[in-house]
């Protein structure tokens, strides 16, 4: 549907809305991505302020789009991923926000994640690690697939990697007619071929788990011949799979209140500048499933472990080459020539990414985050974040306040 034909039904509903007492919202999302919660959460957030807005849920199947049409919601916020239910809600001529990016050549507004951005944090994720061989499943076909792909690749070019990929298409909902043998048969003849050892980024933490259960029937250790990383950071699916999964976090909760926002805003007539944000992803939450460091060099592996093991500490450079036993300008040279960074920019990355999730889920002040972070003082955290992320610490945990 194009773009100005969505903005000439605004006044329509907008007028519907203000001659009820309530505003009916029509939310298709599935319950059982965790992605999907997350959203809902954040759509729950706005819906605290809002009594007299009404919401209700469906399933994104065109099963539930009779009893839809029959209720006249008054706005639509869906996961939509299945092209015969997009037209058909589009054919119903009331607002709509998408929370997915999965389908060509719509312009219909979205809240979703820079998918690219994700796929870059993977990359830089798995290269401070010191892995060579790189590998990529998801979906060949849905737009956040390929984005994600797109930004893991041309990282790992710019330090000079290939990737290898392979492409398996699945939906949240599985269609019954859908061979599980076939595409576990896929994924194994792929891992067969792939180098070792090898770091797998997968579209989202479903394949992610199906990546672990190929692992075990192949009789292939994770972490340490293949680590998998995810994306959702979904509890259910990482903690299911064995070894448990990490994942890249995404500010779900945020999409769900920037949509159900935006949505309010068209209902008053009031188009957002931007119809199509994309949020950046937030940190990666390491588990068992990428607890490896690919290096053959015995030296940078000792250093990475030491930062890691002391990284709520205040350490140096000169701990680091002291418990090394080497001097301080092999340490540095073998960091350059194994991860093309400084042990000092290694011990700051680990630092900043300790620090993310304290400043998203706690309320601790940024004396006691910089504390636990070993920083050596707040100004110090400030300057350090500012340089890696692009702003401060406070305002990287403004931007993620919700509500």
């Amino acid at each position: 549907m194009k773009r100005n034909t969505f903005l000439r039904i605004i006044p329509t509903n907008m007028r519907r809305a203000k001659k009820s007492r309530t505003v009916r919202i029509a939310l298709l999302l599935e319950r059982q991505l965790g992605y999907c919660r997350g959203v809902l959460t954040g759509i729950k957030r706005f819906a605290l302020r809002h009594p007299d807005w009404i919401f209700r849920e469906g399933l994104v199947d065109a099963r539930s789009l009779p009893w839809l049409r029959e209720w006249k919601p008054h706005g639509i916020i869906g996961h939509v991923y299945r092209r015969d239910v997009y037209d058909s809600l589009s054919r119903m001529k009331v607002p709509l926000i998408l929370t997915t990016r999965t389908l060509h050549g719509i312009a219909t507004p979205d809240v979703d994640v820079d998918h690219f951005a994700v796929g870059r944090m993977a990359a830089e994720y798995f290269l401070c690690k010191g892995f060579r061989n790189f590998g990529y499943l998801g979906s060949g076909q849905a737009l956040f697939s390929l984005e994600r792909e797109r930004g893991f690749r041309e990282t790992l070019q710019q330090h000079g990697f290939d990737l290898g990929a392979c492409h398996m298409e699945y939906l949240p909902m599985p269609s019954f007619d859908l061979n599980w043998w076939r595409l576990d048969k896929a994924v194994e003849r792929w891992l067969h071929k792939s180098p070792r050892p090898l770091s797998l980024f997968t579209a989202n933490d479903i394949p992610g788990r199906l990546l672990t259960e190929a692992c075990q029937r192949l009789e292939l250790s994770v972490p340490d011949e293949i680590a998998i990383l995810g994306v959702d950071n979904d509890e259910y699916e990482c903690d299911l799979s064995s070894p448990p999964l990490s994942s890249i976090a995404i500010p779900t909760e945020q999409v769900g209140f920037t949509a159900v926002k935006m949505l309010a805003q068209l209902l008053q007539g009031e188009p957002p500048r931007n119809l199509h944000p994309a949020l950046p992803p937030l940190y990666v939450v390491s588990r068992q499933s990428t607890d490896h460091f690919a290096t053959n060099d015995p030296v940078v592996r000792r250093a990475l472990q030491f930062i890691k093991e002391h990284v709520t500490q205040p350490m140096t450079v000169k701990n680091l080459w002291q418990y090394c036993a080497v001097s301080r300008r092999i340490l540095e040279r073998r960091f350059q020539s194994v991860l093309q960074q400084t042990p000092l920019q290694a011990m700051h990355r680990a630092r900043v990414e300790q620090a993310k999730p304290l400043l998203k889920n706690t309320r601790l002040d940024m004396n006691t985050i910089a504390g636990q972070c070993g920083f050596a003082s707040t100004r110090l955290m400030t300057a350090i974040f500012k340089k890696r992320t692009g702003q401060s610490p406070a305002l990287y945990r403004k931007n993620l306040f919700v509500g």
